[in-house]
Parts: structure tokens; C-alpha cells; sequence
């Protein structure tokens, strides 16, 4: 008897873009190849059941995966530079296009997992701004090199644009502009344009 069956191992925690993550497993697993049981029962020529497990599969969990997923980001991301003639503040989707991944929904997502995964430079900073950032006007921006967070904070008469790196020596950098919302994509133009040439 011929047939081809086809077996599926279900892990709830992998997702499609995970799989820009395979050689991060398979080292941090320190396995290439995984082990599969399957087990197929036939009666009269017929498929009743079929089943495929694998212990090494089981392995993957959320908690590696979260681990995975940061050893991708800081190895792809701390200390690359931007190209040139694009822009240096980036959103979460414009940060994770330059390698074609989807990990992170969000940069909240990407900043926390920054300030819980190691001891950073300024992370008491980051942490400060992170709580005041008004997430509700504008998402968290990036910047590649040195690799920094971009926040906006509301003070009383105005917004303030601030540019933290996560652990290297430059400044914090601020930038002061009046409580006008629609001038925001403008500041940021202009900032991104000042970062060029800086």
C-alpha cells in the first residue's frame, strides 16, 4: 500500500514571521534538525488516525521565543546605520521593513523588552520617558545610530520632543515646540533633517 500522508505539529506560540528567528532556535536549542514521532493507523486499506509529535518543538515556548526575538533585535539593529537618503526617525514598522521582519506590533512592545531584558546606560531614563510619552499622539520613534528612542512629552504651554540613546555617550537631546498637534509631522521632518546632518 502506497499513500502519502501529510503531518501537522501544532505549537501555538509559533507565528509565520517567527521565521526570520529559525537559526536563532536552532542555536540557542543547539539543535539542526528536529526529532518528529508519527504514528499512522490504517483499518482495511483506510487512514483512521494519525498523529505527529515532537519533543523538540515543545520547546519552543513563549518564554524562548521572547529571548529569540531579542537576540534578533539587538543583533540586528544596535550599531547599524541608517541608508543614506532615508529617514533617521523611524516607526516600528519602518524599523523592522529595513529587514523585512514583523515581530514587534508595536514600539512600546520593542522598548520594553529593551528595558527588561538588560541593564542599559539609560534606562532610568527611559523608563521616565516610556511612562510620560503621549503614545496617544504619536508612536514611539526610532533612530539606528546611535540606536535611540524618540518620545513627546506634554508640558504646560508646549510639547517637547526628546531623543534618548539606550546606552551609549551622546546627550539627551530636546527639542521645545508650542501646543499645536498639527505641527507635529512638521517637527519631526525637521528634526529627522537635523539628525542627518549631525
Amino acid at each position: 500500500m502506497k499513500t502519502e500522508l501529510e503531518f501537522d505539529i501544532e505549537n501555538i506560540e509559533m507565528r509565520p514571521e517567527f521565521e526570520v528567528l529559525k537559526a536563532y532556535f536552532s542555536k540557542t536549542l543547539k539543535i539542526k534538525n528536529i526529532i518528529v514521532t508519527i504514528h499512522a493507523e490504517f483499518e482495511d486499506g483506510k487512514l483512521i488516525t494519525q498523529l505527529a509529535l515532537s519533543n523538540d518543538l515543545k520547546k519552543i515556548t513563549k518564554e524562548l521565543i521572547e529571548s529569540v526575538k531579542f537576540k534578533f533585535i539587538t543583533k540586528t539593529f544596535l550599531g547599524k546605520s541608517n541608508a543614506i537618503g532615508k529617514e533617521n526617525l523611524l516607526d516600528i514598522n519602518q524599523l523592522q521593513n529595513e529587514n523585512n521582519s514583523k515581530l514587534y506590533d508595536s514600539g512600546d512592545e520593542l522598548l520594553n523588552d529593551f528595558l527588561q531584558n538588560q541593564n542599559y546606560k539609560h534606562q532610568k531614563h527611559l523608563h521616565y520617558l516610556a511612562d510620560h510619552h503621549e503614545r496617544t499622539i504619536l508612536k514611539i520613534r526610532f533612530v539606528l545610530n546611535p540606536f535611540s528612542f524618540v518620545f513627546l512629552l506634554a508640558g504646560k504651554t508646549g510639547f517637547h520632543i526628546v531623543l534618548e540613546t539606550l546606552n551609549t555617550e551622546e546627550a539627551t537631546y530636546i527639542w521645545h515646540f508650542d501646543n499645536d498637534k498639527q505641527s507635529i509631522p512638521d517637527k519631526l521632518k525637521q528634526i529627522d533633517n537635523y539628525l542627518e546632518f549631525h
